[in-house]
């Protein structure tokens, strides 16, 4: 039996073609919501088109965590969990409790990476780490993140890393050293929920250029900016807004905003009157199907986040990606530039946005195949 345990849909996208998979080889599983995303999570659930049967949740809550005090309070709540109760709330979801024979699946960075990793603990199963590896080399940057991979790391009896660079991270890990098989699976299994959702718009022949309502438009730039350290950073911000401001000079822009972003713009009328100014689009944040097809109709990303990295290096899309630094390689020798809010990094970009455009990749062997393989 293979038991999931996530809890944002940024886990749940990345996860999807495991499911599916697993699915088609009629493998047992089922998915533990940890309650992170109390809404976000299930309409991501519901956008895959996956079984409620299939799903439940370990820690109930009736929102998206949107401020630190929401998540410190459900964290808590989660960690403080006692293990009899935790055995309780997955016998009464699943109609059965994990065993030593089964393994117990987490992925990423996130707070529910590292809760759903002390609950394999507490319920003594074999633990696997998916995306395992990725390392800044700096424990509070980016937070908490970091410390997040580092623990469950050394929680995990099964580390699966995605490429060499992060399987190296763990094999000069010490102090202690990190313990269990680690299988690279070359390549993140982002790919094959893309190559999945292709597959689907081909079947149903649905227009890559449409946009998630489905009206036909002129070409556009798709941006998602959210990441605690730029929204929270006065600087960082302003170069934000400047670089959507330029961007909607010459293409529709396309904002999509996270509750980390809503939350900023609500608390800052200013800069919402600002981007509303510019003509920028507003949209909510928009489930994996309907992103997808964005990215693909778009002519260019603006971003501060490794998943749309991932995704426009795997698209060859040019991104223009508004970070300090980042733990991933996808694309920065391609589509991507890394700008570390450098004026002459983004006056390179806006010059010709289509020269970084690159081609599709694909992999020989799929990620998840390999990760179900080895399980």
């Amino acid at each position: 039996m293979l038991w999931f345990c996530a809890g944002t849909a940024g886990e749940l996208i990345k996860v999807y073609p495991l499911l599916r998979m697993a699915t088609e080889r009629k493998l047992s599983w089922f998915m533990l919501s940890t309650g992170q995303s109390g809404i976000n999570f299930f309409r991501q659930w519901d956008d895959f088109l996956l079984p409620r049967e299939r799903v439940g949740t370990l820690v109930q809550t009736t929102a998206d965590l949107h401020t630190s005090q929401a998540a410190v309070h459900w964290f808590s709540r989660a960690a403080l969990t006692s293990t009899s109760d935790l055995r309780k709330t997955v016998f009464t979801l699943s109609g059965q409790l994990p065993t030593a024979s089964d393994t117990w699946l987490v992925h990423g960075d996130t707070l529910s990476t590292l809760i759903g990793s002390w609950y394999a603990r507490r319920l003594k199963v074999p633990l696997a780490h998916i995306e395992a590896g990725l390392r800044s080399d700096r424990l509070f940057h980016p937070f908490p993140e970091e410390i997040n991979r580092r623990w469950v790391s050394r929680l995990a009896q099964l580390h699966f890393p995605q490429d060499t660079r992060a399987l190296e991270n763990l094999n000069r890990a010490r102090f202690p050293a990190i313990s269990g098989r680690k299988i690279c699976t070359e390549g993140n299994t982002l790919i094959d929920a893309i190559h999945y959702m292709n597959d689907d718009f081909r079947k149903a022949g649905t227009a890559a250029t449409l946009t998630a309502s489905g009206d036909a438009v002129a070409p556009y730039v798709v941006a998602n900016v959210h990441r605690f350290e730029n929204l929270h950073s006065p600087e960082n911000w302003e170069t934000i807004l400047q670089v959507l401001e330029r961007a909607a000079k010459k293409h529709r822009v396309k904002l999509v905003l996270h509750p980390p972003t809503q939350e900023k713009l609500a608390k800052e009328p200013g800069a919402r009157a600002r981007l509303e100014k510019a003509g920028i689009e507003l949209l909510p944040r928009q489930p994996f199907r309907s992103f997808i097809q964005l990215l693909i109709g778009s002519e260019y990303v603006i971003s501060d986040g490794g998943s749309n990295q991932e995704e426009c290096h795997y698209l060859g899309k040019p991104c223009l990606l508004l970070r300090n630094s980042t733990e991933r390689i996808e694309g920065l020798n391609g589509p991507c530039l890394l700008t570390k809010f450098q004026k002459h990094a983004i006056d390179r970009f806006f010059a010709e946005p289509g020269k970084f455009k690159g081609p599709e990749v694909f992999f020989p062997r799929s990620p998840s195949s390999i990760i179900l393989d080895s399980l």
